[in-house]
């Protein structure tokens, strides 16, 4: 687990499932990596440059000056800084406003820290609308967390935005970029039934392969599953898992 990350530790506990595993999302929140940028962003942030030759609060001048001037890296750059207190005082309102203009302007990670502040209610009121808004906003431009993340919030039960279907694909599409508890979440609902037809085959393949992701709980589950497999059901599985370790063993890591 990334040193830098801030993790906000949501679990949702599945009554059918008898062993009590639960739905893992580990990646909310924020990404506070510096500098970070959207998977389909070929751009680097400024901070690539300058962090090296510039004080914190020389670079916190230097991004302020090009983000009120339109700069998207250095917007959201500046909602960092605002949010981490680096080279300046720490305003988590400002650090809203920054990430949202850079939102605006189609940065992902931005909009995905814009999403986990309105998530857990971090410098603002807690707005799941707005969280959902701008994790689908950043999971479409494909950033690997905010899909995971956006997985999670419809698979929360209870909610507004409650929708299994919709957390099996969003679960599915981290899981083959390679996010390890994307992976464990969908051999979850394959093994609950839920989102999608209960399939112990593929709920091993998927718990096995976020094992050797190297996902904490997903080898017990992958265990679970086995136990109600024929032993030619579990040939099965560990071919197809085998096949699934080939195409999304660490395919991508979260940035």
């Amino acid at each position: 687990m990334n040193s830098k990350l801030i993790i906000l530790w949501l679990s949702l506990v599945f009554s059918s499932y008898s062993h009590s595993q639960n739905l893992s999302n580990s990646t909310v929140p924020v990404a506070d990596r510096l500098p970070s940028v959207s998977v389909n962003d070929t751009s680097k942030s400024k901070l690539n440059s300058v962090k090296d030759t510039l004080s914190p609060a020389q670079s916190y001048l230097s991004w302020k000056a090009a983000a009120e001037k339109g700069d998207t890296n250095s917007q959201y750059n500046l909602g960092l800084v605002y949010e981490q207190g680096l080279g300046t005082a720490v305003d988590l309102q400002q650090a809203a406003r920054w990430y949202k203009k850079a939102s605006m302007q189609g940065h992902a990670v931005a909009a995905y820290n814009l999403a986990t502040m309105a998530h857990q209610g971090h410098g603002m009121k807690a707005d799941i609308k707005m969280a959902k808004h701008w994790y689908e906003f950043a999971a479409k431009k494909g950033y690997l967390l905010a899909q995971a993340s956006l997985g999670f919030l419809y698979a929360t039960e209870n909610t507004p935005f409650t929708d299994v279907k919709k957390a099996v694909y969003w679960f599915n599409r981290a899981a083959k970029l390679g996010h390890p508890e994307a992976q464990f979440n969908l051999g979850m609902m394959y093994s609950t039934g839920r989102g999608i037809e209960l399939d112990y085959i593929k709920a091993y393949a998927w718990f096995n392969v976020s094992g050797f992701n190297r996902y904490k709980n997903a080898i017990e589950s992958r265990n679970f599953a086995a136990a109600r497999l024929t032993v030619k059901q579990l040939e099965s599985a560990q071919a197809l898992s085998n096949h699934y370790r080939e195409l999304y063993f660490k395919k991508q890591t979260p940035k």
